[in-house]
């Protein structure tokens, strides 16, 4: 009778013991689970603190204004995607570099937009060298609005359009690419001042180009103190679009477009450089992917903003976010 009395008790402490560790296993689950979610949308997003990502103050003479670090601002992007970009767009892009060396590439030409300068001028407003000059339409549209500005500005109506979009062949057969390869882009012009003895490009009334080109999403390609990164004889002729935000962020620091280029490639997507336009109130999130070795490169970009890829002709890709304000 003992005996059976102590195979019960020992069933039954068995029983307490295995009912207490599912009641633990319960206990930690229901919080994983509980403590899992709490935290769940913090983690799916990427935080960017614009603090410690350079900020460049924008206006219409920026000469004097200096860089600054915006007050604490945090920008949220809630899930990235990968997409495949096809190796052979690396030449393509408002970003891309045509160097000026023998080994240069250039973009497709079948791959721009071009558009005749001639049949989209604004009539009054600037000179053209001839009637077949072309340049990618969202670079022309662009010119079209800083040329126009400037003959608001000053009355003034004799800058001409001398060069645009010149195939990198034409460059190479008449030994002008060491100082014209970025008109292979599709995106540079050479202005000139005609007749010549009205002045130059770059001095008196004709400054104002180079002070608010940026406005508009272009610089001045070749500066006089940028040579060593350019590679080519400087030049207050040729200007290039990029685009404004890009155009606004190398004025205000001082940066010619090589320069930029090798600067974002210290940002990715997970730690993007933040530009916020002071005129518009725009933010950008710009960074750069590297190319990948096969047909396509796999990059991330963000699932429900805007964004544009340029290739910089060479390495790798930028992707520009715009945020909004």
């Amino acid at each position: 009778m003992a005996k059976k009395s102590m195979e019960k008790d020992k069933y039954l402490y068995m029983y307490l013991i295995t009912a207490a560790i599912c009641i633990v296993i319960v206990i930690i689950t229901a919080a994983v689970l509980m403590f899992g979610n709490i935290f769940a949308d913090e983690e799916s997003g990427i935080i960017i603190s614009s603090v410690s990502i350079p900020y460049a103050v924008s206006s219409e003479d920026i000469s004097d204004e200096s860089v600054e670090a915006s007050e604490a601002e945090t920008v949220i992007i809630k899930g990235y995607k990968e997409i495949a970009i096809q190796s052979s767009s690396l030449s393509e892009g408002d970003l891309i570099i045509v160097k000026n060396t023998e080994a240069a590439i250039a973009p497709d030409k079948s791959k721009l937009e071009l558009v005749n300068i001639y049949d989209n001028r604004l009539k009054g407003i600037y000179k053209l060298s001839g009637s077949k000059l072309t340049l990618e339409k969202e670079a022309l549209a662009a010119l079209n609005r800083m040329l126009q500005a400037f003959h608001d500005s000053t009355g003034v109506t004799d800058i001409m359009v001398n060069d645009s979009y010149t195939e990198l062949e034409s460059l190479l057969s008449k030994k002008t690419l060491a100082t014209n390869a970025d008109l292979a882009s599709g995106r540079a012009v050479r202005l000139t001042v005609f007749p010549s003895e009205n002045g130059k490009m770059g001095e008196g009334v004709y400054l104002w180009i180079a002070d608010h080109c940026q406005n508009y999403g272009y610089v001045l390609r070749y500066p006089s103190d940028k040579t060593e990164y350019t590679g080519a004889a400087s030049s207050s002729a040729i200007y290039r679009y990029v685009g404004i935000p890009h155009a606004k962020f190398m004025k205000a620091n001082n940066l010619c477009l090589d320069e930029y280029n090798e600067l974002i490639k210290s940002y990715d997507y997970r730690n993007p450089l933040s530009y916020t336009d002071q005129d518009s109130g725009n933010t950008y999130l710009i960074y750069y992917a590297a190319a990948g070795s096969g047909v396509s490169t796999m990059i991330s970009v963000p699932s429900e903003l805007q964004y544009t890829v340029s290739g910089n002709n060479r390495d790798g890709f930028i992707i520009t976010v715009s945020v909004g304000n």
